[in-house]
């Protein structure tokens, strides 16, 4: 519910949808490779201020967390996740703003 107020979707809106569905084409590369640095093993996680695309097609700033996700049935520890867990929280005004200029 709160990623989808973010967004401006319903919940059920999300459903299926892909987490590239919803980040900002200029922000898509920075992410990939992150992303990439995650399920290779070379870091366990990471967190960085993205711009997301909300349902009226307009960006938001936010802060993305990232981490590895495991189920414990016996994967080593440099192996590929299980899942992935993300937090997404929107930036204040302000701070979006800086963002921006920068």
């Amino acid at each position: 519910d709160r990623l989808g107020a973010i967004l401006g979707h319903s919940a059920g809106a999300l459903v299926g949808r892909r987490w590239q569905d919803v980040t900002h084409p200029d922000e898509l590369a920075a992410d990939l490779a992150q992303l990439l640095r995650l399920v290779t093993g070379a870091a366990e996680g990471y967190a960085r201020q993205t711009r997301v695309v909300r349902a009226d097609g307009t960006s938001r700033w936010a802060r993305v967390t990232v981490a590895r996700g495991r189920d414990g049935r016996g994967h080593d520890a440099g192996g590929a996740p299980d899942h992935l867990v993300c937090a997404v929280e929107p930036l204040a005004d302000l701070e979006a703003a800086a963002l921006h200029l920068a």
